[in-house]
């Protein structure tokens, strides 16, 4: 069946390895994070494998604290062993959105609670990005209940975090992603002529917790005021 098709589309990383390991046609993987991505290429080099991950640009991250910040805040943002590659790319988006940045790197749990620390002491809001050590059930435990002592908000990578505790996220739905994978279906044969790749989702939602913001005294514009903002932001 799987060398009937022109291509495939995997949801997930484990469904994309099984498909990978069964054909050399094409492969779409979707509902997946980067640091996925990049084991599958690394357990199946050569293989014709795309991917549109769920982790967003540092760019629109950075244009969603822009929105909700105060003017001149600055943002803390934790970068744990998978995100140290993105340290050029948190730099330019800084620049280019003007919100100013602290970055601290926590390379293990021993490190996390006194980087923290040192972070919430000194930043207005803080940002957590994707990765294994941070991502982890403690480790996010840690963030937010420390978070939580200082009253500093938290803007975080998914909906399930904004449902634990995080003030707001930049984030793909499923919904997100069918629209980026009926789009790629559409540009079928320019996206086989094009090298294997991963890119970020062109489709995102924004998810606010509303109880937090009143918790923590801030006004927050609605759901759709922010996504309007951000996309705005976005258009050349």
């Amino acid at each position: 069946m799987l060398n009937r098709a022109d291509a495939v589309i995997a949801v997930g990383a484990r469904v994309a390895a099984e498909v990978l390991a069964q054909t050399s046609k094409p492969v779409l993987a979707v509902m997946l994070s980067q640091a996925q991505f990049s084991a599958l290429r690394g357990a199946h080099p050569g293989k014709p494998l795309s991917a549109i991950v769920l982790d967003q640009p540092i760019s629109r991250q950075l244009k969603l604290a822009a929105a909700i910040l105060p003017t001149g805040a600055q943002l803390g943002v934790l970068v744990g062993p998978d995100n140290g590659a993105l340290l050029p790319e948190i730099r330019t988006a800084s620049r280019e959105t003007g919100v100013t940045v602290d970055v601290r790197e926590v390379s293990s749990t021993d490190e996390l609670l006194q980087k923290l620390d040192s972070l919430l002491k000194a930043n207005a809001v803080l940002l957590t990005l994707p990765d294994s050590l941070l991502a982890s059930q403690s480790s996010a435990r840690t963030i937010l209940l420390t978070s939580y002592r200082y009253r500093k908000p938290i803007l975080a990578y998914s909906r399930a975090y904004v449902e634990a505790g995080a003030l707001a996220a930049v984030y793909s739905s499923p919904e997100d992603v069918a629209r980026d994978v009926a789009d790629w279906v559409t540009d079928f044969n320019t996206k086989i002529a094009a090298p294997p790749t991963s890119s970020p989702p062109r489709q995102f939602s924004i998810a606010v917790n509303r109880q937090v913001a009143r918790a923590l005294g801030l006004e927050i514009a609605s759901d759709k005021a922010l996504l309007d903002q951000v996309k705005g932001a976005s258009r050349p």
